[in-house]
C-alpha cells in the first residue's frame, strides 16, 4: 500500500509554518492544515484522494473517506445522508443513532431487536436499514435476507481490523452495504477520532454533500496521516502481527486461574473476561497495577489486544490470578435490554430537566445508555419507573442523556 499524505507531510516537515494552527509546528509537526502540497478533506482533493483511494483498495470498497472526528461523526454523517428515507434501526446500536435521527429530524424512522426481522420489513418496508455488525463483545452478526430494494447502513466501528488477517471474520459488509463505517482508533494504531467511512458510488451525491454539512472544515491531518500508516502498516504485516496476538491470547487463557473465564466470541482480540466478581472492583486492583481495561461492566471485564499491549497479557494473568478470594460477588440481576417488536423512534422539541430521583412517571425526552457500550435501555417517550431510576442510580457516573445529574423529561 501507498501512503500518499503521509509521504507528503514528511517531505514538507521543516518549512517554516505562518498558517493554521497557532503553535507553527512546535507542538507537533504533523499538526498542519490545507497547503497546496496537503489538500483539503472537505474539496476530496489531492493526496488525500490518493491516500483514500489506497485505503478503498485495501478495503475492498467503491469509495472511503477520512473523518476525523470519530465514528459518531461518521454515523451522523450517514443519517444525515439518508433523513428523507424510512430508516430501520436493528438492534443494539450506539447511542449516536438515536440523537442523529433526533438532530436530523428523521421523520420515519423505527426500531427493533425482533428476530422475526423479515416479517417485519415486509410490514414496514423500510428503504434503508441501519444495524451494528459486531458488538462491544466482540461477537459479529450478519443480516440474512438481503433485500435489493433496501439501503444498508453498517456500524463496523469494532471491525476495522477484521480485513487484514485471515484468522478474523470477514463480514461481507463492504460487499454489499451502501455505507460501512470503520473506527480505527479502537483497534488500530490511530490516533483517537480516527475513522472512515465507505460508500456506495450510488450513494454519491448524498453522502458527500452530507460529509460537507457535518465534517469540521479543519479536519486533523496529523489523524489522517497517522491512520494511513495504520492500515499500511497492518496492510503490510497483518497475518503475522495476528498471528501473534493470538499465542499470546491462547496463553493467557490458559494461564488464568478458575475464578475467570474467557468468553467465545468471533474476533479473538476482543478479549472478555468472566468474573464472579464485581467487574469494578477487579478493574480497580489492576488499575493500582497501572493497568487500564477497555470497560468493566457488570462482571465482564473487557481487553482489547494490539500488537503494543498483547505481551502484557501476561502480567494481567498474574494480577488476576492474585484476587483475593473474598472480594464481592456480582449479583445485580437487572436485564438492562427490553425485547422491542417495533418501535416509531418519536421526536420532541422541548423538555425540562428533573432529579432522577424525580423522574418517576415522566416520559423521556431522549435516550439514557450505560457507556460503555453506550446502548439505549431508555428511549425517547419511554415511561421512566421505580427501575429505571434504580438503574440510573447505580450507574450515574457512566450514564449519557443525562444533563447536570438530571434527566431530560417531556413538558
Amino acid at each position: 500500500m501507498k501512503s500518499p499524505l503521509s509521504d507528503a507531510i514528511k517531505s514538507n516537515l521543516d518549512h517554516i509554518s505562518f498558517h493554521t494552527p497557532g503553535h507553527s509546528g512546535i507542538l507537533l509537526k504533523e499538526d498542519i492544515t490545507e497547503l497546496s502540497y496537503s489538500g483539503n478533506l472537505l474539496l476530496n482533493s489531492s493526496v488525500i484522494f490518493e491516500s483514500e483511494c489506497e485505503i478503498a483498495k485495501v478495503y475492498g470498497s467503491e469509495n472511503c473517506r477520512y473523518i476525523t472526528q470519530g465514528a459518531t461523526s461518521a454515523i451522523h454523517i450517514a443519517i444525515k445522508a439518508f433523513s428523507d428515507k424510512k430508516i430501520l434501526v436493528v438492534g443494539n446500536c450506539h447511542y449516536s443513532v438515536f440523537s442523529a435521527i433526533r438532530i436530523y429530524k428523521v421523520k420515519n424512522a423505527f426500531y427493533t431487536n425482533s428476530d422475526c426481522l423479515d416479517s417485519i420489513i415486509d410490514t414496514l418496508s423500510p428503504d434503508v436499514i441501519y444495524f451494528s455488525s459486531v458488538d462491544y463483545m466482540g461477537s459479529v452478526k450478519s443480516l440474512k435476507n438481503l433485500r435489493p430494494d433496501v439501503k444498508y447502513i453498517v456500524d463496523e466501528a469494532h471491525g476495522a481490523h477484521f480485513v487484514f488477517s485471515k484468522l478474523l471474520p470477514h463480514t461481507k459488509s463492504i460487499e454489499y452495504a451502501d455505507v460501512v463505517i470503520h473506527s480505527l482508533h479502537k483497534t488500530l494504531a490511530a490516533p483517537t477520532g480516527a475513522a472512515v467511512l465507505h460508500y456506495k458510488t450510488r450513494n454519491r451525491d448524498r453522502i458527500e454533500q452530507a460529509i460537507c454539512d457535518i465534517h469540521s472544515s479543519s479536519p486533523s491531518y496529523y489523524i489522517m496521516s497517522k491512520s494511513e500508516l495504520a492500515i499500511k502498516f497492518l496492510a503490510d504485516h497483518g497475518d503475522q502481527i495476528y498471528s501473534a496476538i493470538k499465542y499470546c491470547i491462547d496463553k493467557f487463557k490458559n494461564s488464568i486461574n478458575a475464578k475467570f473465564k474467557l468468553v467465545e466470541n468471533h474476533d479473538f482480540t476482543r478479549v472478555v473476561i468472566k468474573s464472579e466478581c464485581r467487574a469494578d472492583l477487579v478493574s480497580k486492583i489492576l488499575e493500582k497495577n497501572k493497568i487500564f481495561v477497555e470497560a468493566a461492566y457488570k462482571n465482564f471485564i473487557i481487553l482489547i489486544v494490539t500488537p503494543y499491549n498483547c505481551e502484557s497479557l501476561s502480567k494481567v494473568a498474574d494480577i488476576l490470578n492474585s484476587v483475593p478470594s473474598n472480594i464481592e460477588s456480582y449479583t445485580d440481576t437487572c436485564d438492562y435490554s427490553k425485547d422491542i417488536q417495533l418501535k416509531k423512534i418519536e421526536l420532541f422539541d422541548e423538555y425540562i430537566t428533573v432529579d432522577i430521583d424525580s423522574s418517576t412517571k415522566h416520559r423521556a425526552f431522549r435516550e439514557l445508555s450505560i457507556y460503555p457500550p453506550g446502548i439505549p435501555f431508555v428511549f425517547a417517550g419511554d415511561e421512566i419507573d421505580a427501575d429505571i431510576v434504580n438503574t440510573i442510580n447505580n450507574s450515574k457516573e457512566s450514564i449519557l442523556g443525562l444533563v447536570n445529574n438530571k434527566v431530560c423529561v417531556l413538558i
